[in-house]
């Protein structure tokens, strides 16, 4: 067991340090302590670097200037490195295969001898090609994560593209950006928060389960489908933002509604989770009535008899868990 205290002058020649007591105090700062790596942190880049720093053509890639942090070794009570790259790398990628597209790696990896047994302590920009279709290769060691992914098609069908797919990482209490919610944290805390790049919107961990704490407006003004006869309004909107949906429905028929008849389908991604109804809505001729959508997004007219009626239009506002 060793308990640290940084920085502090020595007096009677103690405290001295060494790299692991340092890694361990480093991880003070950043997000990412777990029950099981309590000394450890989120491994990944600084939020900002740019996604075009890997870029690549037929036979080489190229790996700009970068910075990160990583907890990679398989000590728990390793701890923390930082680490840079100050200049361009390149490296020579494996010519394309005739039958299958391949996805190629670019990762970081580390060495660190007292924990690792590697030669010189060093961390290192490689790559790795891909042997299987649409499936990314394993990386060679467990102290390494990637920071893109090279497309390579099949020889003769154009060139590579690259996805950048690096993680991460940020100071403690931080938002960290992720791209969806694959890379949400595994054991988040209560309160921790993420951006979801996907979604556009900022999570919350309330102890139990994600939660949207904000996201942009999403807005759709066209039904999936109409019923046959029946047509959009002037007023036909649904509008998302984190989590609460107001349906403004204005629909209209080209001849008499007699029955309770469908209208449409929601557009994807706002139908409620369970059926919602909207109260009194107007109908072209003056009568009063309602509407009901349904879980699977159907919209269907829901009125007294009446006649002459061409016109429905009325809302409702519901919440959806699903973003």
């Amino acid at each position: 067991m060793v308990n640290t205290i940084y920085p502090v002058d020595a007096a009677a020649g103690a405290p001295s340090y060494g790299g692991r007591m340092l890694r361990q105090v480093n991880a003070v700062a950043f997000a990412g302590a777990t029950s099981a790596r309590p000394l450890g942190g989120r491994s990944g880049v600084r939020p900002g670097t740019s996604t075009s720093t890997v870029s690549a053509t037929s036979t080489t890639w190229t790996c700009g200037a970068f910075s990160g942090v990583a907890d990679l070794e398989a000590a728990a009570e390793s701890g923390m490195v930082t680490f840079s790259f100050d200049a361009i790398q390149t490296g020579s990628i494996t010519a394309a295969s005739a039958s299958i597209a391949r996805q190629d790696l670019i990762y970081v990896q580390l060495d660190i001898p007292v924990e690792d047994g590697s030669t010189v302590p060093v961390a290192t920009v490689k790559y790795i090609a891909g042997t299987v279709a649409a499936t990314d290769p394993a990386l060679p060691v467990s102290r390494a994560f990637p920071i893109a992914r090279i497309n390579v098609p099949v020889s003769g069908g154009g060139s590579p593209t690259v996805t950048w797919i690096a993680p991460y990482a940020v100071a403690a209490g931080g938002i960290i950006p992720c791209p969806s919610s694959a890379s949400y944290p595994a054991s988040p805390y209560k309160g921790q928060m993420v951006y979801d790049i996907s979604l556009n919107s900022v999570w919350i961990h309330n102890g139990t389960t994600w939660k949207p704490l904000a996201a942009e407006a999403t807005t759709a003004t066209v039904l999936a489908g109409f019923a046959s006869g029946w047509s959009a309004g002037a007023q036909m909107t649904f509008s998302k933002r984190a989590g609460m949906v107001v349906a403004q429905i204005n629909a209209v028929k080209g001849t008499a509604i007699t029955a309770n008849e469908w209208i449409g389908t929601c557009p994807s991604g706002f139908a409620p989770e369970t059926v919602v109804r909207g109260g009194a809505a107007y109908f072209g001729s003056g009568e009063s009535g309602a509407f009901e959508i349904r879980a699977n997004g159907d919209i269907f007219t829901l009125f007294p008899a009446a006649t002459g009626a061409t016109q429905i239009h009325g809302s409702v506002s519901y919440y959806r868990s699903a973003q």
